[in-house]
C-alpha cells in the first residue's frame, strides 16, 4: 500500500561528517523501504539548502567544498515506486 509506505518512511539520521582530501564525506543510517537518498548543503544553518547528491548508497563525498569553510548538511530518504516518488522528512542538520 503506497500510502502506508509514505507514512512510514522515516527521516534519516546523519552518523558522521568527515573531512577528506577530496571533500566532506557524509554518512547516514539506512532507512527501510528507501530506494535512494538526497543530500543537501548550506553555508548557514538557516540559509537556503541546495542538493549536492542523489545516491542509493549510505554515504557520499561532497567534492565541491572549500577548505576552512563551515557547511551544514541534511539528508532525506526517497521511495520511488512506478511513477510516484515519496519523500521522508529531512534529517536533523549537522555541521562540519
Amino acid at each position: 500500500n503506497i500510502k502506508t509506505l509514505k507514512s512510514v518512511l522515516a527521516a534519516p539520521v546523519i552518523k558522521q561528517l568527515s573531512e577528506q582530501s577530496d571533500g566532506i564525506k557524509v554518512r547516514w543510517e539506512k532507512i527501510e523501504s528507501a530506494t535512494s537518498y538526497e543530500v543537501y548543503r548550506s553555508t548557514s544553518l538557516e540559509g537556503s539548502y541546495s542538493r549536492v547528491k542523489k545516491t542509493k548508497h549510505l554515504s557520499c563525498v561532497d567534492s565541491t567544498t572549500k577548505a576552512n569553510k563551515t557547511y551544514y548538511y541534511k539528508v532525506r530518504a526517497l521511495r520511488e515506486h512506478q511513477d510516484d516518488v515519496y519523500y521522508s522528512y529531512f534529517s536533523d542538520v549537522v555541521r562540519n
